[in-house]
């Protein structure tokens, strides 16, 4: 497994790839953390997947990863469900976040049809 350092996103595992963002060298803890988290993914998807990123303490402190993430706005590439890698030269679909954005783009338009129907404006 090979790891590279980005300017960009928190951290993307492509099988044989793993990209980091070289400010996470600068904060120990998060860096094994994240690095912890990306390993345990499979190569392709599986439900481990969706454990690894759901159900699974990780390890992360979710107040220092926040930290981290607003004050770098590269890293928001991440919230992505598509996402291209300069080093592989190639794209890469995050299902977890196409889930994500697919079931709150349900959500508001179920809300917004509910109140066509009702006539609340």
């Amino acid at each position: 497994m090979k790891i590279e350092y980005v300017n960009w996103g928190i951290a993307n595992n492509f099988g044989d790839l793993i990209e980091l963002h070289k400010d996470l060298k600068k904060y120990p803890k998060l860096h094994q953390a994240v690095l912890s988290h990306e390993l345990r993914h499979t190569e392709g998807y599986s439900y481990q997947d969706i454990k690894n990123d759901f159900l699974k303490e990780s390890g992360i402190d979710i107040g220092d990863l926040l930290k981290f993430a607003i004050t770098r706005p590269k890293t928001w590439v991440q919230l992505l469900p598509l996402y291209y890698s300069t080093i592989k030269k190639e794209w890469s679909l995050d299902i977890n976040y196409l889930i994500f954005y697919a079931f709150i783009a349900i959500f508001f338009g179920a809300g917004f049809a509910l109140l066509k129907i009702f006539g609340l404006n």
